[in-house]
């Protein structure tokens, strides 16, 4: 028995040992190592379904999904336009990146389906989709009148004369329709996707669009950054991204494939208050009992969301709920 026992802690350590070394790069002390290995534990956990009772609590749900050149041969498979109207159907707003730029009235269709409440707008983005150069991608917001009012009916594509990010964000200005004549939380939303191919250098100017828009006058510090970062969330949280910017979904995989965390919602820890410290995942692949090839012929992303309070938060200071691990509900 002492042998045996002998045997299984050597041959833990001999794992553990070639697992540091496999991951040397990314530690440098003892808080590297067990960050490291809670995101890639927590990576393995299923993702539980993002479902709520609607006539709940006064909260709203804001989603990202790239839905990788969604174009309307797509959509008229069954199943797909199926599984992409359950999901919509579950959040207040959705950015969408990648959605066929060549059909300018692909969602207008596809939600006029769903029911008049759904409303979206749209931003050319310029970027290629799948490999195929005379093609291009824009991004899209959908959010529902009867909980998002969008304010001003304001939203704009962020000026970038130096091309510093492939493709543009796009803004738009939202505040909530809470009951009782509780004053309305306001937030600016920013859909954008980062270019795989200079991942490194476009995740650098987060912090600067982050700025950009909290500056454009309308007086808001609630910004709302949603999308394709193409990194994991340690990576969104690095103080050269930008001081105080927070990723809400945290050691969750966000690919079909289940192998890499991409998607994300930032927000400014300090000041959006708001955030409930409820954010996850929807595994419509294991909701749906999918085949990987039946899921990829939607996307091979996995939509990310997070829950805001409805009602504006009056405690000025007070630190966004970032600590808890991510949870979706059964």
């Amino acid at each position: 028995m002492r042998k045996l026992l002998l045997s299984i802690v050597l041959m833990g350590a001999l794992g553990t040992g070639g697992w540091a070394l496999y991951h040397r790069d990314q530690i440098h002390n003892p808080g590297d190592f067990l960050r490291l290995a809670g995101e890639q534990l927590e990576s393995v956990v299923p993702s539980r379904r993002a479902e709520w009772e609607t006539g709940g609590g006064q909260v709203i749900r804001v989603a990202s999904f790239n839905v990788a050149g969604l174009d309307q041969s797509r959509l008229s498979n069954p199943l797909v336009a199926s599984i992409l109207r359950n999901i919509i159907v579950q959040f207040d707003v959705v950015a969408l990146q990648q959605v066929d730029a060549g059909d300018p009235w692909l969602v207008k269709r596809f939600l006029s389906e769903g029911g008049p409440q759904y409303q979206h707008f749209t931003n050319i983005s310029g970027v290629a989709v799948r490999g195929d150069q005379d093609k291009s991608a824009c991004n899209v917001i959908i959010y529902n009148r009867d909980t998002i009012e969008l304010e001003g009916n304001r939203h704009y594509s962020v000026n970038d004369p130096d091309g510093l990010v492939h493709s543009k964000p796009q803004v738009a200005w939202f505040r909530t329709r809470p009951r009782g004549g509780e004053p309305a939380f306001t937030f600016s939303l920013v859909n954008l996707r980062i270019d795989p191919r200079s991942t490194g250098d476009e995740i650098l100017q987060l912090g600067p669009v982050f700025r950009a828009v909290r500056g454009d006058g309308r007086g808001e510090d609630d910004v709302i950054l949603a999308g394709d970062f193409g990194v994991p969330a340690a990576h969104l949280a690095l103080p050269e991204i930008g001081r105080g910017l927070a990723p809400l979904v945290r050691y969750q995989t966000t690919t079909t494939a289940g192998d890499a965390q991409r998607d994300n919602l930032l927000v400014d820890s300090l000041a959006t208050s708001e955030f409930t410290g409820e954010a996850g995942v929807v595994d419509f692949l294991k909701l749906h009992n999918l085949t990987l090839a039946d899921a990829r012929a939607l996307s091979d992303h996995l939509p990310v969301w997070a829950e805001f309070s409805a009602v504006e938060n009056f405690e000025p200071g007070r630190v966004a709920r970032l600590n808890r691990p991510d949870r979706t509900r059964n």
